[in-house]
This record gives C-alpha cells, structure tokens and sequence, in this order.
C-alpha cells in the first residue's frame, strides 16, 4: 500500500504539517524572487563613511557605486558611475565625467554634487571617518580634516556641472584613481541624509546607487532587492539574503541544508570538507591581499632599537610552521601577492627563518646566546587566536635565541608593544597602500614602530609621481629591502587565506581583493542532459549530490531531460512551507523541449535515483533514524512514497520510480519528520 501525504484544497495540509513539524530554516524565508543566500558577522554600520570593517564593505558594495570600481579579479580600475575621466599633463588635477540621468534607487538625480558632498562628509572635522586618510591627496583635505582650513571651498574637489567633478591634489599622483574605488570616496545621496542624517541606512530611507537597495535590516538577516534605476547591467538573481551570525557552526549547518550559497570556512572547518569526497570538490582556498608581521618598536631603552635584535627575532620563527598553524601562505615582504608592486619571491628580498643566523644576529646585537637580554613581557589581548600565534612565536624566541621572553595575555587591549603581530589589508590595488598608508598606520597613531629613515622617505616619496610602472616597481623593491631586510623594523609572516565552500550551481569570482562584486555572479540550478531510447544512461547533474539511472527504453523516443535544484518559490508549497532552502527539493524533467508545468507523466519503465549524504548532513537535517529516509514525487494532489532502500554503510538512499515532469523531496524521521536537502555536500 502506497504511503501518501495527501492534500487539503491544494497542499494545505503538508504544508502546515511541515511548518509545525519540520525544523525550521536558518534564515528568514524569502520567496517569490531568484535568491542568493550568503553569511556575514554582524554589521556596526552601512554607512560608506564609517566603514572599516570587510564585511560592511562587502554590502555596501552591492548598495553604493563609486565612480570607478575595481576589477574583482585583476584590481585593474574601470568604470562606474563616471564612464570616463581625464588627468591634466602634471597628474595632479583629474576630471570625472558622470553618465548621463544617473538616479538614486528613490528616483532623484545622481550628481556631482552628490560627489562632492561625499567626500567633504568624509573629512568633516567635526565627525571624523575612519579612513579619510585615503583622501589626503586631496588639495587640503588633511588641513580641512584637522580643522587648520576651515572653509570647505578650499578643499580640491569642485562640481563643473551637473555631470562633471574635478579633484585637484596636493601632488601628482598617478593612481589616485584607484583611491576612489574605496567606500569612504563613494558619492552619497545628500537629500536623504541632510533629512535622516542619524538613521538615513534604514531601510525606510535609505537610496542606493548600486544593483541593489536594502528593505530589511534585522539583528538576524539583512535582505537586499534590486534596484530599479541602477545605470548597468541587472544581476542574474532579484534578492541577497544574508544570513547575521558570528557563529561558524550555524554557517557550516545552514550551508548543508541548502540556506547558503557559499561562506568562509573556519579552520577546522576546512577540514570537515576536504574529509567529505563531495565537499572536498567545493573547496576553494586563496591568497588574500593582506599581510600579518611582526612590527618591533624602536625606541631608546628597548633592546628592539637595534636592527640585528629584530633580525634574530624575525629569523628565529619558523613560518612554514606558522602557517600551518593558523592558515595562511608564507612571505618575506609587506606588500601582499597580487597587489601592483609586490614582490617576486624570487629576488630573496626579506629575513628567512634561519636558526644559525638568528643566533649570530642576536651575537652581533651583544646579546650571544641569550645573555644580558633583559626580561621583555609583551601584553596581547587574549582571544584563542592570539594564543595560538604567540604561544607559538614566544615558543621560538625562547628555544632558538633562549631569550627571557613572555606573554601575558590580558582582557583589553594593551598600550604599543615592543613588538605586535598585526595585519594590514590592502585598500586600493597599489604597493603604496602597504608602504607609506600602511607603515603610517593610517596617519593615526604615527610611523610604525616610531621608526626613522630618510633614505626610506625619500625613495616613497617618489612613488605617487612617477607614471612608468616598471620605475614604480623598482622603487617598491628598494622601499621593501629597507623596510624588511636592511632596517628589519617589520617582520613579514604570512598572507591569510579565504577557505570557502561553494555550491556548484553559483558561479562565483575568488577575488583576492577585500570583496567580491555579488552582483556579478551567476546562478544557474537548470542542468540538462540528452537521452537516447536505445542507450542506457548515468546523469550526474553537477549541482546535486545524486545520480539518476536511465535504462534502455525509459521513453520512445529521444529526449532531453532536465534537472532542476528548487528556488523557494518553485516549491508548490508556497511561503509557509519549511521547503525555503535551495534544494530542499528537486524537479525531473523531460522534452525536447523541457516544460515547465510539472504533468505528472510516467516513464515506460522505472529507473532508479542514487541519493548521496553525510552524517553532518543528517545531523543538520534533525533525522536521528537514518533507515526512515524515502523519496517522495508528488502525484496529483498528494505526496507518494517511492519504493526506497538506505545503505546506512556507505550513506546512500536508493529509489526507484516511474515518475517524471514532477517534483521529489527526501523525507525522514526524526523527533518529527523532517526533510533531507539534495544540495549539499
């Protein structure tokens, strides 16, 4: 006798079944519209000016455009908002030119006022930004910012028409372009915060100017739709879903019940994946632009004022080890890979780690041995990450230098250190960023390490001036060997990795930069394949983790079949079911020309389904009998058990059935029934 879910005026009662039953989604459901689902930690801000935080940045590069924009994947500047701009001969004046009938997501005119007003935001005195600094190549802007000039019309950025914003800069500098891809440089609507300037990000105020605006921001999920006057191309998908949470694990488990897309794997994480044969597949690890060094303080009365301490510091640790520690991929140099003006690995620029060399650098310090170094407590803000770093580095300092080093590990953050494990990231796709913003410390908190050398200043400040990118290079390179070699004042030690899982059906950029554009992706969850009558088939459709059986004869005649992963709103279950992941459930179907209307027609013969899954998925999924899974198509008005067995060995449910053109969902037992998602691992 057939097991069945039978339903009441149209799917009534499965739905509410499930909705009372069913463990409910991680994140709010969201139907009706092609969704990408994706994960950050909780936001402080959207506002472009306060931002600092990588994932701010990455929502609020679906909601603002700049001017210019970086390539996601080559760093190389392209349009924007302006489609073109032009420098004066001396590179010290540049023009913008806006596309025409530019408006804002609420219909207002986008102009260059807007710009203008952006950037005098940014340097308001009064309200200071966290990374005005990148503005200071402005004509007066850092005297605008420290209040010394006080009339905002001497600061170098004027309107010459509605379309048109000129940057006049205190030097010439030939990749000032590159800064205005940043957030603190992207134009604001000024009619909506002159009217909301405490609240103006909310969702019932906000306008936008990039693909998408915000209509919910929640302490659990932020929803972002398009926006219907973005100048450019209109994403592959109508909604962003993005699921708030610090925890990793919600991540991990949301991703194996089809509520994420993708996300960035923890640690321990990354191996869970690689452990799993499906997963493994999904994997993707890569450099990130930034870059963590010991940074020493040298000042009188440290021994760290003489450079060969902090050589035999720096070539006492063993990176390798480091990195495998704490993830990451091993550098000499400040400058992060990809970034312009990096540094080939092969000119051997930088201290390796070196044990007998350590100890000769700490002789030639006066210290042979160890002896006379004078007991040295470094205080670190405790978190399980700084143990792991420090307990490490002060490990080695004490076994290969046998110097009287400790940590003390504390509940605020210390005052400046002798020396720091810190990190920077790139903001825009140029050295300079790392070797002058970067040693700067933003301009903020003084030269790092109170370090001085003029020959080091003198070289940099070539850099902004000089348009020859091979000369540009060249000067990087002599910044580098000063910087991490001959004065050693900083001790490069790894680049971090993104580790990410990715579901097979969203085409992604791996950007090494701080964020991926979203909006240029795409996801595709149709895959089809063509059967021949007189041929049996496999059909392994990439985005699922199943294999479908077709044997000779399953139709008459040739076909093409079509498999489908379920958007929320293709389920027939509507906005109340359960059923709100991708995934959740599946559609079969054939044609030549595939439908679309599922007709419940059967095949001339049955064939079988192999559906695959992990003890993880089980879990996440609620279902403690694994021997309870079946497979059900809908039928008409009811959900139909097909004849199922499960290989709990080798996890793999086995179905057969002679339904196609329908939807199917797994279904298991747990302390209720709940389902089992086909997008997975």
């Amino acid at each position: 006798m057939k097991k069945y879910l039978k339903f009441m005026a149209g799917f009534v009662l499965f739905s509410l079944l499930f909705t009372c039953l069913a463990p409910q989604p991680v994140l709010g459901q969201v139907s009706g519209e092609s969704v990408l689902h994706m994960t950050i930690t909780p936001p402080n801000t959207l506002d472009p000016g306060y931002t600092s935080n990588f994932y701010e940045w990455q929502v609020i590069n679906e909601l603002f455009a700049g001017l210019v924009r970086d390539d996601p994947e080559t760093g190389v500047t392209i349009p924007d908002l302006a489609e073109s701009w032009t420098w004066n001969l001396e590179k010290t004046e540049v023009t913008f030119n806006l596309r025409d009938g530019l408006l804002w997501s609420d219909g207002e005119p986008l102009t260059a006022d807007d710009v203008r007003f952006a950037i005098l935001r940014a340097l308001d005195p009064a309200d200071p930004k966290n990374m005005c600094y990148l503005l200071y190549p402005i004509l007066n802007a850092e005297e605008y910012n420290q209040g010394i000039i006080t009339d905002p019309d001497e600061v170098g950025v004027f309107v010459d028409s509605p379309t048109q914003v000129r940057f006049q800069l205190e030097y010439s500098m030939v990749f000032f372009d590159k800064v205005l891809t940043q957030a603190i440089a992207r134009p604001l609507p000024e009619h909506i915060i002159t009217a909301h300037p405490d609240d103006w990000t909310s969702p019932e105020f906000i306008a936008t100017s990039a693909p998408f605006t915000i209509t919910r921001w929640t302490g659990q999920d932020i929803i972002l739709n398009l926006n219907p006057n973005y100048y450019g191309v209109i994403p592959d998908f109508e909604v962003i879903h993005i699921l708030i949470t610090y925890d990793s694990q919600v991540n991990w488990n949301a991703y194996l019940l089809g509520n994420l897309d993708t996300f960035n794997l923890s640690t321990d994480q990354v191996e869970w994946a690689l452990a799993d044969p499906i997963l493994a597949d999904q994997v993707d690890v890569y450099a990130t632009s930034s870059t963590y060094v010991l940074a020493f303080r040298a000042v009188e009365d440290s021994p760290f004022i003489n450079a060969d301490v902090r050589k035999a510091f720096i070539a006492a640790v063993d990176r390798d080890d480091l990195a495998v520690l704490t993830g990451g991929i091993v550098t000499l140099t400040y400058t992060a890979p990809g970034v312009f003006g990096s540094i080939d690995p092969g000119l051997g620029i930088g201290i390796p780690y070196d044990e007998t060399a350590a100890q000769a650098y700490l002789t030639a310090a006066g210290y042979p041995g160890g002896s006379g170094f004078p007991d040295t407590v470094i205080q670190v803000f405790d978190s399980p990450i700084n143990q792991l770093r420090w307990n490490f580095l002060v490990d080695a300092w004490q076994t290969v230098l046998d110097v009287p080093v400790t940590v003390e590990y504390v509940s605020t953050t210390p005052p400046v250190q002798p020396i720091s494990f810190i990190g920077w990231a790139v903001d825009y796709d140029d050295a300079y960023n790392f070797l002058y913003d970067g040693v700067n410390f933003n301009r903020s908190t003084g030269r790092i390490g109170d370090w001085v050398n003029q020959e080091y200043d003198d070289i940099i400040s070539q850099v902004p001036g000089e348009e020859d990118p091979d000369a540009r290079i060249l000067l990087y390179q002599q910044a580098e060997q000063i910087l991490v070699e001959d004065d050693a004042i900083l001790g490069p030690m790894i680049n971090p990795r993104n580790m990410t899982l990715t579901k097979p059906y969203l085409d992604r950029t791996f950007s090494a930069f701080h964020w991926d554009t979203w909006y240029n992706w795409k996801l595709d969850h149709d895959v089809g394949i063509p059967y021949n009558p007189l041929v049996p088939l496999l059909f392994a459709p990439p985005v699922d983790t199943l294999i479908y059986e077709f044997p000779i004869g399953l139709f008459a005649d040739p076909q093409y079949i079509v498999h489908t992963v379920l958007r929320p709103h293709e389920s027939i279950f509507g906005v109340n079911s359960p059923l709100t992941g991708i995934g959740h459930a599946f559609r079969l179907e054939a044609s030549l020309v595939p439908p679309k209307a599922g007709l419940n027609d059967q095949t001339l013969v049955p064939y079988t389904l192999h559906i695959f899954y992990s003890d993880e998925q089980l879990i996440a999924a609620s279902i403690q009998d694994e021997s309870s899974l079946e497979l059900y198509a809908r039928v008409g008005d009811a959900w139909v058990a097909q004849p199922s067995t499960v290989d709990a060995l080798l996890n793999e449910l086995t179905a057969t059935t002679q339904e196609i053109n329908t939807d199917f969902v797994v279904l298991g037992q747990g302390p209720y029934i709940t389902f089992l998602p086909t997008v997975l691992r």
